[in-house]
């Protein structure tokens, strides 16, 4: 076995010290055009344990969040600056791009066809809108790495069997479940897709690949929920109770007996339509998805016609491997919690780079596609940014005024606790908002509600900065008072003046309480406005593009009335 270690490290270096300096150059390059400004300007809160604390707290944080990988990163990164956790992040990444096109060389993907399947990859807007909402930056992307090293070894499993390759995989996917679990669904897809740029010839060997997925992929999974779940069941033989945690998205609601058969089957295809369907008028990233859908289902009838079932095979499952843990589950969320669709988009780019190979017009054709869809996809990555950056400072400047209002009455010295109510305790989903990046909202959650829970000394993100502003240090509600408050927050918050007039903050059963009002409140944003450049101003007004976004709203009423009535399913 260790042979074979230092046998495919030795390939591995050698293949990595092939790239030339205008390769490295163009992926560096478009990394940074994509997640550059992270360096040096965040998006996101101090989330959680992201703050000073104690490294072992920080882990057991992660830990009871069925992430304990996450956990480790975490503890491990006491200085949460931008700078030195993006950097680190966006390096590790560099490292997963390299290691991904070793992948396609091995698979004969030329040069061109290279460049195309990591853009592609980097560009997809939904892993980037993952990282942008976790400060835990680094993790993320060294998992990113390791879930490629998983795909090389893969591809070497399917020329040669070897138990060693089975377990490596398997460790590896347990790592990136165990940092985030749509991890699981991107090994997936990425597993299948590496068939699909080869694919068998008989219905043995393809059985076999199917095999081995579920084999390596299975173990991944079940080490995951070893390390997760058997601390908890030892500490419940024992008699201690550790009660659930929220941020983990692996509950099966198929099970959960909060609903019926009935409405969970209709509420995930509500969810399914709007979220993968209908959203796709708006976002181009779901656009991208549903044309890579249709193309291989023409891709799957061609090959039946010519009786290439091995390829046919390859293709189907590859395009059924996106809904498999959506259906698992009885989810339907995207933009944050399927990674799948980063790799469903790029090797399915790949594919069709590779079916167009001796045609010359048709390769021409194909790469201007490619690279519109890079463009249309990029843009909205930076879009999804700005959105979050413009968002944070916004909300920011909110704090600001609360936290001098909070100084000016009270002092440095407050001797109760500081409670948030009322405001946004959400962003508006996509699809409620129907154009995205439509509004931004006032103190949204992660700078208010979620931020108004106890975690020993560790202040979030609104205490931060009062801190910050003007030296005043504001202490937390226990959970308790915290959960009492928020029971009666409706009527707390009509009984008072809102945010910003007079009388906003008031003291209520020796807690503080800063009033934001009733969480209706819309600010207008940029993306509809000041943030569209000139050329997509007249875009707009020459092709009536705002008039047929009404016209559409107009007309899926309807639709969207009838997916209303399923409003979990649009959230998980």
């Amino acid at each position: 076995m260790f042979r074979a270690l230092q046998a495919s490290w030795d390939s591995l270096k050698k293949e990595l010290l092939d790239y030339r300096w205008w390769e490295l150059g163009a992926i560096a390059t478009l990394l940074f055009a994509c997640y550059g400004l992270l360096v040096t300007f965040p998006t996101a809160p101090y989330d959680f344990a992201a703050a000073k604390g104690d490294g072992f707290q920080v882990f057991l944080t992660y830990f009871f969040m069925r992430r304990w990988m996450q956990g480790i990163v975490a503890a491990c990164f006491h200085d949460f600056s931008p700078l030195w956790n993006a950097s680190i992040g966006l390096a590790a990444f560099f490292v997963a791009l390299l290691l991904l096109g070793v992948l396609c060389k091995r698979a004969g993907i030329s040069r061109g066809g290279r460049f195309f399947f990591l853009a592609l990859w980097v560009t997809a807007p939904f892993f980037y809108n993952r990282t942008i909402y976790q400060h835990a930056l680094p993790g993320e992307f060294v998992m990113l790495a390791a879930d490629a090293l998983a795909l090389l070894l893969f591809q070497r499993l399917r020329k040669m069997w070897s138990w060693w390759k089975i377990v490596a995989i398997a460790f590896l996917a347990a790592c990136s479940i165990a940092m985030y679990q749509a991890h699981a669904n991107l090994l997936l897809t990425a597993m299948l897709g590496v068939c699909l740029l080869e694919p068998r010839a008989s219905w043995r060997e393809v059985f076999r690949d199917l095999g081995a997925i579920a084999l390596s992929l299975g173990m991944g999974v079940a080490l995951w929920g070893a390390l997760t779940y058997g601390p908890i069941v030892l500490a419940t033989l024992v008699g201690v109770h550790i009660p659930a945690s929220g941020g983990a998205h692996d509950a099966i609601y198929w099970l959960t007996g909060e609903h019926g058969f009935r409405d969970n089957l209709m509420g995930f295809l509500a969810g399914l339509a709007i979220n993968w369907g209908y959203n796709a008028f708006f976002v181009v990233g779901l656009r991208l998805v549903l044309i890579a859908v249709c193309g291989m289902l023409i891709a799957s009838v061609v090959l039946a016609c010519r009786r290439r079932w091995g390829a046919m095979a390859a293709t189907l499952c590859f395009l059924l491997s996106i809904f498999a843990f959506p259906v698992l589950q009885c989810a339907s969320a995207v933009l944050r919690t399927y990674y799948c669709l980063v790799p469903f988009i790029a090797f399915s780019g790949l594919a069709l780079w590779q079916w167009a190979r001796g045609r010359c017009v048709a390769r021409w054709g194909v790469a201007v596609a490619l690279l519109l869809a890079i463009g249309a996809a990029g843009h909205e990555t930076a879009t999804l940014y700005y959105f979050r950056w413009k968002t944070r400072e916004l909300d920011r400047a909110h704090m600001a005024t609360v936290s001098r209002d909070l100084w000016r009455r009270y002092g440095t010295a407050i001797d109760r606790p500081v409670a948030i109510l009322g405001g946004f305790s959400h962003y508006p989903t996509l699809w409620q908002d129907h154009r995205p990046f439509r509004f931004l909202p006032l103190l949204s959650m992660p700078f208010s509600l979620y931020s108004n829970v106890t975690s020993h000394n560790v202040p979030r993100e609104f205490y931060m900065i009062a801190r910050e502003l003007n030296g005043t240090v504001l202490r937390m509600p226990e959970w308790d008072c915290h959960q009492a408050l928020r029971a009666r927050q409706d009527e707390i918050v009509s009984e008072h003046p809102a945010y910003p007039r007079p009388g906003y903050i008031f003291e209520q059963e020796g807690v503080v309480i800063v009033n934001l009002g009733k969480p209706q409140t819309q600010w207008r944003a940029f993306r509809f406005e000041d943030y569209r450049s000139p050329n997509e101003i007249l875009l707009c007004h020459t092709l009536h593009t705002e008039a047929f976004a009404q016209a559409l709203l107009r007309a899926t009423r309807p639709f969207r009335d009838w997916a209303a009535r399923y409003p979990w399913a649009l959230e998980r």
